[in-house]
Formats: C-alpha cells, structure tokens, sequence
C-alpha cells in the first residue's frame, strides 16, 4: 500500500484496480493486522516515532502476537526517549522469539543507556546469550557483536572469560575479515580490557586508519 503524506489515507493496487481506503475505515476490516504496522513502518521512515508507536500499540492490541511489532515498537521508543517500554518490548519480543539477535543487542543498548539499579544484571544475562550463540554459530558477524558487547563494560562476571573471546574474537573475526574496521574496534576494546594497553592501541589505531570516523558502537 502507498500512504498518504499524514498517514491518514491509504492506497491498495490488486491487479489493475486501485482503491483509496480512508485509514479509519480500513483498520477496522480483517486486513487491520496488516494495515498497523505497515503505516508504522512507514511513518518511522520518516521519523514520526509517537505516531508510529501509536500504530504498533494498535497492531499488538488486535490480538496479532508477531514480536516483531514488539520489536518495531521498541525501537521507537528508544528513538523518543521511553527506555522503560523499550525494554519492556524488547523483553516481550525476546520471549515470543529469542532467536531475534538484533532485538537483544537493542536490548542490552537500552540496558546500558537507562543504567537503573538491576539492569546491568540482566545485560549480563543477555550477553551470556550473545556469546553461547557465538561459539555455536561462529560467523563472524555474530563473535564480533558478542565481543563488543562484552567490552563494554568492566569488571564482567567470573563465568564470562574475556580471554577466550578475545581468541574467539581473533580467530573467527579479525582474521577472517582483517580490513573490518568494526571488527578490528571490537577486538582493540577487549584487548585493553584483559589488559594488553599497546595491542589495544595497536588494533585501535589500524580500525581508525581503515575508518577515520569511526566513533559508534562496534565501529557503526
């Protein structure tokens, strides 16, 4: 369907024939499941968060339990601000599907921007999920983003072995993609965190020579 610029009106093409449906009209026909989180795509496209957080809410209201309007919701409250119902819905959409890998990054991105008393526990938890997923399915896309996230903050927990996912990190990642800028942040990172300051700044340096601007998580 195309929207009209204020959402308000769509319009559906089926073979030749094209119908103006008023929104109101259309989201109370069976394809209203449909029509939700359509709209709110559209509208966080163009960056209208409230307005597409409205839709998502009336998507997951309609009975449709597909996470991803979960997710979708919680990305946008993420972009306003609302980090309590982003976390809420990354949960939600975590416990419906726990394989949506990038919902748990956002997740542990929300834990760690909101900082409340509990949070940093149950980051940990997610990142055990991170790193169980990258020793078994060891792309490098996902040790890589299973190494970040563990260097973010210090002092992890006793079971969480930073050397060994420096080696995973080193093995599956930066010496599979040695040109990765991203990769090669990540494996800097966790180098001075185990301590190694000169490899740090040694792998830190050859990231930013790749991508002088990198300054995003990861090396995004």
């Amino acid at each position: 369907g195309i929207f009209s610029p204020d959402g308000s009106r769509v319009a559906l093409t089926s073979a030749s024939h094209a119908l103006l449906y008023d929104a109101a009209i259309f989201s109370r026909k069976q394809e209203g499941k449909w029509f939700y989180p359509t709209r709110a795509q559209y509208r966080a496209d163009l960056m209208q968060w409230e307005l597409a957080i409205r839709d998502l809410g009336e998507a997951i209201n309609h009975g449709d339990r597909d996470p991803r309007w979960h997710q979708m919701r919680a990305e946008a409250c993420a972009e306003v601000g609302n980090l309590d119902q982003a976390i809420d819905d990354f949960q939600a959409a975590l416990e419906s599907d726990p394989a949506l890998t990038i919902a748990r990054e956002e997740l542990c991105d929300a834990l760690l921007a909101r900082s409340r008393p509990g949070d940093r526990e149950t980051y940990f938890e997610h990142l055990r999920m991170l790193i169980e997923r990258a020793r078994h399915q060891d792309t490098p896309e996902n040790v890589n983003s299973a190494g970040w996230y563990a260097s973010l903050l210090a002092d992890s927990p006793t079971d969480i072995d930073l050397s060994a996912l420096l080696a995973l990190v080193h093995a599956k990642a930066v010496a599979a993609e040695p040109q990765r800028y991203d990769f090669l942040s990540t494996y800097g990172t966790l180098l001075y965190r185990v301590g190694d300051a000169a490899g740090a700044r040694d792998a830190l340096d050859r990231a930013m020579s790749l991508y002088p601007r990198n300054t995003g998580p990861g090396g995004t």
